[in-house]
């Protein structure tokens, strides 16, 4: 009776876990690129830090109360906070980190970051960590709108349960 399921959408089969901790967390600085003082630009992390505690703060009142979600500032953090889950999944920056890769091999190393920023670009991941970033920051407050266009389907369970997914926005019209 293991504690972690995992439904493996490849082969469409349940298997008790427990999942491998670099299955889910195998990025080191993965919001932190590297300057070009060789400091590393942490303040991605401190908005996450910030959202993180935040949602601390407002989970007990989702699960409290059907009518947490009606309240217009619980509703927008709530969209918020699963934009950003979604925009910081590790899937997203192994694509970006593709393309990259793939630009340099087209295109060559550029001489300096793109966006004029302090950011070290000779480092092909180290560069996708930034637009990395930079992406989040961006599409953050445009899905979190999406997000709140959308009707949304919230799931209880009896017991102590947590339901998540590798990619855990859906969009489905």
């Amino acid at each position: 009776d293991p504690k972690v399921w995992v439904w493996d959408k490849t082969t469409k089969r349940l298997r008790g876990g427990p999942a491998r901790v670099d299955t889910i967390c195998s990025k080191r600085f993965l919001y932190t690129p590297r300057l070009l003082d060789g400091t590393r630009d942490w303040s991605m992390e401190d908005d996450l830090g910030i959202t993180e505690t935040r949602a601390g703060d407002v989970w007990p009142m989702l699960t409290g109360t059907d009518t947490a979600l009606a309240d217009p500032e619980i509703r927008s953090f709530v969209a918020h906070f699963v934009a950003l889950m979604q925009l910081r999944n590790v899937w997203v920056f192994d694509k970006m980190h593709a393309a990259v890769v793939l630009v340099r091999k087209l295109q060559g190393v550029p001489k300096s970051d793109p966006s004029g920023g302090l950011l070290d670009v000779t480092d092909a991941e180290n560069f996708a960590k930034g637009a990395f970033v930079k992406t989040i920051r961006g599409a953050v407050d445009r899905m979190a709108s999406l997000l709140l266009q959308k009707r949304w389907a919230i799931m209880r369970f009896q017991e102590r349960t947590l339901a998540t997914g590798d990619r855990p926005v859906l969009f489905h019209s």
